[in-house]
């Protein structure tokens, strides 16, 4: 599932800076994720994955690493490591354990 956060901010009266008042996220459904064409990203993969000694990557479990890119991550990476993380928008949600 692909988080999506649309936050409200406002100026800080002083300082060139925004300060968020609050935000709305939602996740994407699993039908909505279904249609999203992950095949630039399975060919990206395939490229950049052999020209690096270390791949490091981060799980946040909103949906981007599929079965598909987890194998390739696993059978192409020289050496692999992973940061899987848990919140509360992806428990129970997480691939790579």
């Amino acid at each position: 599932m692909t988080p999506v956060k649309k936050r409200y901010l406002k100026q800080h009266p002083i300082r060139q800076v925004y300060e968020k008042l609050f935000s709305v996220n939602r996740l994407l459904d699993v039908e909505t994720m279904r249609k999203v064409d992950y095949r630039n990203f399975y060919r990206n993969l395939e490229e950049m994955l052999p020209q690096y000694d270390l791949v490091v990557v981060c799980d946040y479990g909103h949906g981007l690493l599929t079965q598909k890119a987890i194998e390739k991550l696993e059978g192409t990476s020289k050496f692999l490591a992973v940061n899987c993380q848990a919140n509360s928008s992806n428990y129970g949600k997480r691939p790579i354990i």
